[in-house]
């Protein structure tokens, strides 16, 4: 499995069977007050239906109606945003990384960085980790950019730095839910089968979600024994 495929699918710490580092985009509005200029009514509704495509993975449709919108829309950086999240959900990996490269000198440079670092992350986890790493600096309370963070530590083996990145996420809340389960599987990876079975409980974990944690820490194990270090 590639590392790519590793930290999409990840840890029902992200939710459901889709685990791992967090696939879902921010709501530009809310999470970027102020750093962007703001696009007037029509532009906003333009691209919520965009953005609600997909949230509903529809991201071929997304694209079609990205394409048909103003030029002048086009261009802000929330719908170039829009474009790379849309191009790495429809498997387009070299248009996406030259989009979120492109969104680095504007005011959502924060996610840029971030989608790099899901990107690169199957070619290179250093990389991965410090685009990872810029992505938390420009974003400190971007509870999803923390989780990720987090995973990519924890792919890296360096539980502590993997810990406080869950536990900022958890305690910013907006992803509390993910970024909890994701550190159970970090105390199954460490061995910490009692610490994972008592916040399981308190998280109230079915079994056979806390089975598959289980196997998915049993698969990371095997994983760092098997693949040769990546070097960054």
């Amino acid at each position: 499995m590639s590392k790519i495929a590793v930290i999409v699918l990840a840890g029902i710490a992200l939710g459901g069977c889709n685990q791992g580092l967090v696939r879902d985009p921010p709501s530009l509005a809310h999470d970027n007050p102020g750093n962007c200029a703001k696009l007037d009514d029509s532009a906003d509704v333009q691209l919520g239906l965009v953005r609600q495509m997909l949230d509903q993975n529809r991201a071929y449709a997304g694209l079609a109606h990205l394409a048909a919108l103003d030029p002048a829309v086009q261009a802000s950086a929330q719908a170039r945003y829009l474009n790379a999240e849309l191009l790495r959900h429809t498997g387009r990996v070299q248009d996406a990384e030259r989009s979120y490269r492109d969104l680095l000198g504007t005011c959502l440079a924060g996610y840029g960085h971030h989608g790099l670092g899901l990107l690169l992350a199957e070619r290179n986890l250093q990389q991965a980790l410090a685009e990872l790493r810029q992505a938390a600096l420009l974003l400190p309370t971007d509870s999803r950019v923390r989780n990720d963070l987090g995973y990519a530590l924890l792919l890296a083996q360096d539980g502590p730095g993997a810990r406080r990145e869950f536990m900022t996420a958890i305690e910013l809340g907006d992803y509390k839910q993910r970024a909890s389960l994701n550190l159970v599987l970090l105390m199954l990876y460490e061995g910490d089968e009692q610490g994972a079975e008592r916040l399981s409980q308190r998280l109230k974990v079915p079994e056979a979600e806390l089975e598959q944690l289980r196997r998915q820490a049993v698969q990371l194990k095997k994983e760092r024994q098997d693949e040769p270090h990546r070097e960054g």
